[in-house]
């Protein structure tokens, strides 16, 4: 698509960028394709390039603000592509990621009105209890904590989450990562599963999670499938240190 950009007005170009930062996440990725080729990373380029062409900043922002506005499902994409604005201007520890002035999107007064409208889209989506859907979770809690100023959003959001073992457990696997294994042709192998256990510790309660989690019989256990007892075994060697960090 991005070979036909010149092709696009500037009609359907805002019709386009709503689309992929409403459905984007919902494209399949191989597991084996590295981040950078992934397709929500491809939307985001493609979304800044497409923006990129119009040569008012202030339309540029308007169309971005309507789309974010109007986006009902994943606001993952949403919350990246105002974070790579973030990043053009060296907000938030990104002093090295910062742009020239003529190749900033926005400008930094519209970049404060896309936070706004990025954090009161985190904490809607907290308040209906949607934000544990989304597929950039940790990343949108480390949003919300930048854009806020504080964790105290956060940690009452994730308090209301884990009301009983399944919900810790459910919680818990938003906080799993993956690590990819290629041949020596470069070949994707196989994927492996670990706790983002500095995460964890970063938002969660962690005493509270081990000691309800070590309640569990082994009725409990064998009631778990085998993914849900991974996170649990996870958890276990972070918490006890068996886990070289």
């Amino acid at each position: 698509m991005e070979d036909f950009k010149d092709y696009i007005n500037e009609t359907n170009l805002s019709k386009l960028i709503y689309v992929f930062l409403n459905i984007g996440n919902s494209f399949v990725n191989d597991p084996g394709i590295d981040s950078l080729f992934r397709a929500d990373s491809l939307i985001i380029r493609l979304i800044h390039i497409l923006l990129g062409r119009i040569d008012d900043k202030q339309k540029r922002f308007t169309i971005l603000k309507d789309c974010i506005l109007r986006v009902t499902n994943d606001i993952s994409l949403s919350v990246n592509i105002i974070t790579r604005i973030d990043s053009s201007y060296g907000r938030f520890g990104r002093e090295n990621q910062k742009k020239s002035i003529d190749d900033l999107l926005i400008e930094e007064i519209s970049l404060n009105e896309l936070e706004s409208l990025g954090l009161k889209k985190i904490e809607d989506y907290a308040l209906n209890k949607k934000l544990l859907e989304t597929s950039d979770f940790i990343s949108i809690l480390y949003r919300w904590k930048e854009w806020k100023g504080n964790n105290a959003g956060i940690t009452k959001f994730l308090k209301e989450m884990y009301t009983d073992k399944k919900s810790i457990i459910m919680l818990l696997m938003k906080f799993i990562g993956r690590s990819n294994q290629y041949n020596s042709n470069n070949t994707f192998v196989k994927s492996t599963y670990f706790l983002e256990y500095k995460y964890v510790k970063e938002f969660l309660d962690i005493d509270f999670i081990y000691k309800e989690l070590k309640s569990l019989t082994d009725y409990d256990i064998n009631q778990l499938d085998d993914f849900s007892k991974d996170v649990v075994g996870y958890y276990y060697d972070n918490y006890e240190g068996k886990v070289r960090r």
